[in-house]
C-alpha cells in the first residue's frame, strides 16, 4: 500500500516587536520530479487571471510588508507541459503578538485522501517512542516554544490501518534569530506534489513511464550470412518501432527495471547488387531497388535496468530476437526463413520535455540457430521517444 506525505501549512505567529517593523516573509518549495516544467504562484488568492508563471528553476517567493500582524497565504501549483497545473499547495504565515521572549507555532496540514484514517506527529525529532498518534479528523498542532528565536520541525506520519505509517512529512519554522522579522516556510519536498491530482502524484511516485521509440540503426555481421544464394551484405540497415515500459518496479530514486519492446523491418543487401548501385536507384529505379533487398521483420524484447540522472536517462539490457522473411534463408537451414538468437543493449537518452526525448542505442547480437557456427552481428542506432 502506497503512503503519500502530508501537505503542510505552516502558520507563523511571532513577537510583539514586529509591529513596527516590516516583516519579510520567504517562501521556498523544492523540485521534486525533474519532468515538471513549470510553477505559478499567487498570493492570498488563486484568481485565473493572476497567476505568476515561473520556469522550474525557480522555487522561492519573498514578501515585505508593513501589515505584520495580517496572515498572507502562498499558493504554488506544478506543471508538467506548462498548460495543464494541478491543484494547489499552501503555506500560510501569520505574525501575531507574544511576549519578546516566547513565540506560539502553530502546524497546520491537510488531509489530501480519505482513506487516511490516523496521523501521528512529533517536535524535533523522530523517536520510535514519543509519536502523539490521533485520528484523522485532527490536522493541526500548536505549542508556545520559551525560546523565539529558536527553529522547530514538526515530523507528521499518516497511515491507511492505525498501525502502519509511511514515511514522514516535516514542516520548518525558523524565524531570523537576529530581529525576527524574516519569517521562512519550507515545504518538505514531496509537499508540492501533495498538492498536484492524485493521478499526478502515483506518476510522480512511481516514475513509470510509457515510452513510443521511432528510430533506424546500422547493422554489422562479422560472418557473412548466406541466404542461399547469394550472400547477403555484412553492413545493413533497419527501421525500428519500439516501446519502453520504464519503471515498472523501482529501487530507489535513481534505478528501476522495466521492458522494452521492439519491431523492426530489417532489409538485407543482396551482395551482388551492393549499396553504391541501391544508392543510384532509390530514385531512379524503385522496382530494381526493391528486388535488390531481402526483406525482413524482427520481433525482440527483454527486460531492462533504467537509470536516471535528471534529466539524461541511461538503459542496460538484454533479451531474444527472431527475423522471419518469406525469401529469407537463415544459416546452414535453407529450408527455413527465419532466424533467431540473443542480444545484449545500452541506451542514453536525453529528456527534451516532458514527453519528447532523443537518444542513441547500441547492441550486440548472437545468432543461436546454428549452436556451431554462431553468427554475431552489432547495431548502432539514434531514435526520438514519445512518452506518455
Amino acid at each position: 500500500m502506497k503512503k503519500r506525505s502530508v501537505l503542510f501549512v505552516a502558520l507563523f505567529l511571532i513577537s510583539a516587536v514586529l509591529f513596527a517593523k516590516p516583516v519579510k516573509m520567504n517562501w521556498v518549495w523544492e523540485l521534486e520530479n525533474p519532468q515538471v516544467t513549470s510553477f505559478r504562484y499567487q498570493i492570498d488568492d488563486e484568481n485565473p487571471n493572476k497567476w505568476i508563471v515561473v520556469d522550474s528553476s525557480i522555487t522561492s517567493y519573498s514578501l515585505t510588508t508593513l501589515d505584520s500582524p495580517k496572515a498572507h497565504t502562498l499558493y504554488v501549483q506544478q506543471s508538467y507541459d506548462g498548460k495543464n497545473f494541478g491543484p494547489s499547495g499552501r503555506s500560510v504565515m501569520y505574525p501575531l503578538p507574544l511576549s519578546s521572549e516566547s513565540m506560539e507555532m502553530n502546524w497546520v496540514w491537510k488531509l489530501d485522501d480519505p482513506n487516511v484514517t490516523t496521523f501521528r506527529y512529533q517536535v524535533d525529532g523522530q523517536n520510535p517512542d514519543k509519536w502523539v498518534v490521533v485520528d484523522s479528523s485532527v490536522s493541526s498542532y500548536g505549542f508556545i516554544s520559551p525560546d523565539g528565536n529558536k527553529a522547530h520541525i514538526l515530523y507528521v506520519q499518516q497511515s491507511y490501518d492505525g498501525k502502519n505509517f509511511g514515511l514522514s512529512g516535516k514542516s520548518i519554522i525558523d524565524p531570523d534569530p537576529q530581529a525576527n522579522e524574516e519569517l521562512v516556510a519550507l515545504w518538505d519536498k514531496t509537499d508540492i506534489v501533495a498538492g498536484t491530482t492524485a493521478a499526478e502524484r502515483k506518476k510522480a511516485d512511481s516514475r513509470f513511464k510509457r515510452t513510443i521509440t521511432l528510430g533506424g540503426d546500422v547493422s554489422y555481421f562479422y560472418q557473412p550470412i548466406s541466404s542461399s544464394p547469394p550472400p547477403l551484405h555484412v553492413y545493413n540497415v533497419n527501421a525500428e518501432l519500439g516501446l519502453q515500459l520504464k519503471n515498472m518496479l523501482t529501487f530507489n530514486k535513481t534505478f528501476g527495471l522495466g521492458m522494452d519492446i521492439s519491431l523492426e523491418y530489417a532489409p538485407y543487401n543482396d551482395c551482388t547488387y551492393g549499396w553504391r548501385q541501391a544508392v543510384k536507384d532509390v530514385f531512379k529505379d524503385f522496382d530494381r531497388f526493391w528486388d535488390g533487398f531481402v526483406h525482413t521483420g524482427r520481433l525482440s524484447g527483454g527486460p531492462m535496468l533504467n537509470m536516471q540522472l535528471g534529466k539524461i536517462e541511461f538503459d542496460l539490457g538484454g533479451g531474444g530476437f527472431i527475423n522471419y522473411g518469406p525469401e529469407f534463408k537463415s544459416p546452414k537451414n535453407p529450408i527455413y526463413n527465419y532466424m533467431y538468437g540473443a542480444y545484449g543493449k545500452i541506451g542514453l537518452s536525453y529528456q527534451v520535455s516532458s514527453w519528447f526525448s532523443m537518444g542513441m542505442n547500441a547492441k550486440y547480437n548472437f545468432v543461436l540457430l546454428d549452436f556451431k557456427d554462431i553468427r554475431e552481428f552489432s547495431e548502432v542506432g539514434v531514435f526520438m521517444g514519445f512518452s506518455f
